[in-house]
């Protein structure tokens, strides 16, 4: 999603949240998982307890990258349509026809609930999950979208 948007130098303003998880936390959390026999067999969702707002990351794109804008679902449906018409080489053309739903974008860019799973919960105490602020964004994201 966002390498497309990148491309096209415009990113849809909807209502949804982000859930970014370091890799740090992950493969902590695996490592962990793993290492305790009752959970084998067992599957986990594992997403940051705190998400960021999809708003909130587009304020941080737009002040560190100098070509980003921000506009309605309905025109940057729009443009997209328009430039994988002339130049399909955009990685979201393959979605095109999903892209055009809300709720397909809110999914996609995991706006949903995932139930709280106990053994995760207690696990927040042990290996902490960062929230999304300045600083990670900026090691997440600014040499990505500089060379996008």
């Amino acid at each position: 999603m966002l390498k497309g948007c990148s491309k096209l130098s415009l990113f849809p303003q909807i209502d949804a949240i982000v859930n970014i998880v370091s890799i740090d936390y992950v493969s902590s959390t695996i490592v962990h998982l793993s290492q305790q026999e009752e959970n084998l067999n067992h599957e986990f969702n594992l997403v940051n307890p705190y998400p960021v707002e999809w708003g909130i990351l587009l304020k941080w794109i737009t002040k560190n990258s100098f070509l980003m804008k921000i506009i309605s679902q309905e025109k940057w449906y729009e443009q997209l349509q328009q430039n994988i018409k002339y130049n399909a080489n955009n990685e979201l053309a393959p979605f095109l026809s999903l892209l055009n739903s809300r709720n397909f974008l809110q999914r996609a860019l995991g706006s949903f609930k995932f139930e709280n799973d106990p053994k995760l919960e207690n696990l927040y105490d042990k290996i902490s999950c960062p929230c999304v602020d300045e600083e990670q964004l900026k090691n997440y994201f600014l040499s990505y979208l500089k060379n996008a």
